[in-house]
Parts: C-alpha cells; sequence; structure tokens
C-alpha cells in the first residue's frame, strides 16, 4: 500500500518524505539498515548503490556511494549543495521511484 501523505511545512534545510508502506517497522529497520537489503531499493534505477556503511545508532553516520548507469560514482552526503547536486543530476524523481522499490522489498521480508 503506498499511499501520500500531506506533510507539514518544513524550512528550506530539511527534506521531509513521508510515504505510507505496508510493512512493519522491523522490515522497514532492516531495509533502511542492512547494506545488502538498502542496495536493493535506495536508487531509482537504474542507478546502483557501489558501497554503503551504516551505524544505526543514535549520533551513527551512514555513507552511501551510488553508482550511474555510466558508473560514475557519487556520494550521498547531507548538505544543500549536495542535494542541489543531486537535483542538477535528475534525481528529483528518485525518492518517489526509490521508495517505491523500498515498497516492493520489504514485502518480501
Amino acid at each position: 500500500m503506498n499511499t501520500s501523505q500531506p506533510a507539514a511545512p518544513v524550512s528550506e534545510r530539511e527534506l521531509l518524505l513521508s510515504r505510507l508502506i505496508d510493512a512493519s517497522p522491523a522490515q522497514l529497520f532492516r531495509a533502511w539498515t542492512e547494506p545488502a537489503l538498502l542496495k536493493q531499493w535506495f536508487t531509482p534505477r537504474p542507478w546502483t548503490v557501489a558501497h554503503t556503511e551504516t551505524d544505526p545508532r543514535v549520533g551513527g553516520a551512514s555513507l552511501i556511494t551510488m553508482r550511474s548507469p555510466l558508473y560514475t560514482a557519487r556520494v550521498r552526503h547531507r548538505s544543500v549543495a549536495d542535494r542541489e547536486a543531486h537535483e542538477k543530476m535528475g534525481f528529483l524523481e528518485g525518492w518517489g521511484k526509490a521508495t517505491d522499490q523500498l515498497a516492493e522489498l520489504v514485502a518480501t521480508l
């Protein structure tokens, strides 16, 4: 079940993704924190995840390297400049596709 939910306004420096996915919290946690599962859904196809490191503890960090179909690696960081770079790469619709892929994956867990 993929249903968009209305979101409260956020500042320009925040990214809020709101999506209802028919999965348990445990399934979603696994999909976000297990590198092998994260690689299956995190980027919109035909992009892929070349490398991922996650530390799901409070204050933990993550490193995700994405690869384009032309094999150009990109690293996801947490900054406005990187968000703008994603937009220039055409990643505007990527989160919608990625969450569709997440919903498909967790349905199999």
